[in-house]
């Protein structure tokens, strides 16, 4: 039989329930989704189905525990376990190779949902990665700290406080550009091929994700910069005051995306 070697943190969960079932037999939690039956002799039986997975478990992610053990132990300075496993679950992900696909904490996405609900307190720049691996500002909303400050689109963002960050770290840049209204963050910018630092004080920036005008042609014209909420519900109000107009073009260029089901939204009032 094949031994499978428990994590410490699932082998605490069965000496906890072991002390406190307190009589011979009794029904413990070994790992989520998973039941033991603790025997008279201090044994644990449970069904073939459960052994194998946690030997799957253990031989996908053994190695984790392992290595998480032989850093605490070796590493020179101390180390934070949450950071540890924080970092590990956010490589899980960037496995995937997707710059669209991120892992958050609760705190950064507490962050990232604030700058969907249609106001945030920030400098007001949208940012998207380049093809390069480097963070360009697609969008400066008018009358922002950004743009008070001479930020303009597709000024290359070098470091935050100081700090660099790479295309493939924009959420975490993105999260240190954030910050509460009065305070002030130091972004350095590659603009017109040559390096500028701008000093911003946040402000309650106003999210407007869709403009709207009827042409001289009698084409109406409709630019959706990103999906957030409320997005389609602008959408509706501009076909509505473009009804007169011949035809519609709905511009969608640079639209790093948003909110699915306002995505979904605004599609269905193009279609039957």
């Amino acid at each position: 039989m094949k031994k499978v070697s428990l994590s410490r943190f699932t082998i605490c969960i069965i000496v906890v329930a072991a002390l406190l079932g307190g009589a011979a037999l009794a029904f413990i939690f070994i790992n989520p989704g998973v039941v033991g039956f603790l025997n008279s002799d201090g044994t644990v039986t449970i069904s073939r189905d459960d052994y194998d997975y946690l030997v799957r478990v253990n031989d996908d992610f053994g190695v984790l525990s392992e290595l998480k053990e032989e850093i605490e132990r070796e590493y020179y300075l101390p180390v934070s376990e949450e950071d540890l496993l924080v970092s590990a679950k956010k490589g899980l992900v960037d496995g995937l190779g997707d710059i669209y696909s991120s892992y958050y904490t609760a705190e950064e996405y507490k962050t990232v949902s604030q700058g969907m609900l249609g106001t945030y307190e920030g400098v007001g720049m949208v940012m998207t990665p380049t093809d390069d691996g480097r963070i360009k500002v697609q969008k400066v909303y008018s009358g922002s700290p950004a743009e008070k400050a001479g930020v303009k689109a597709d000024d290359i963002i070098l470091s935050v406080d100081g700090v660099e960050y790479s295309g493939d770290q924009l959420d975490l840049a993105a999260t240190n550009i954030r910050g509460d209204a009065g305070t002030s963050v130091t972004v350095t910018f590659l603009s017109d091929g040559e390096e500028v630092t701008r000093t911003m004080k946040r402000a309650k920036v106003n999210i407007e994700t869709v403009e709207w005008e009827a042409r001289e042609d009698g084409i109406g014209y409709i630019y959706i910069s990103n999906f957030e909420t409320k997005t389609s519900d602008e959408v509706k109000k501009a076909i509505k005051e473009l009804t007169g107009c011949r035809g519609l073009i709905v511009d969608l260029r640079q639209n790093p995306g948003g909110l699915v089901d306002e995505a979904i939204d605004t599609a269905d009032l193009f279609m039957d």
